[in-house]
């Protein structure tokens, strides 16, 4: 068990709850046109059009810069997710 691996199974029970009919994955590696990334929670609906929305879970002691979030926007991009969103239990 690694670090922040509490917190990702926290927020995917919860994406689970909110969206009872999407399968929710938890870390899941995809290959994108960069090359080979990690999702943290994945959220993928089938209907009415498919869509994918990426959770990025950070478990971290202080605050995440604009860094973390550059790099989910990246992420989003790389995979076509239609949204990504970022938890963060430390602003």
């Amino acid at each position: 068990m690694k670090a922040g691996d509490t917190y990702q199974g926290i927020v995917t029970a919860v994406a689970k709850a909110i969206h009872p009919s999407a399968e929710v994955t938890r870390a899941d590696w995809v290959d994108g046109p960069e090359g080979r990334r990690d999702m943290d929670v994945a959220i993928r609906s089938p209907s009415p059009q498919p869509s994918l929305v990426l959770l990025e879970c950070k478990d971290w002691r202080r605050p995440v810069g604009i860094g973390a979030i550059a790099g989910l926007e990246s992420k989003r991009r790389d995979l076509g997710a239609f949204k990504a969103l970022l938890y963060s239990n430390s602003g």
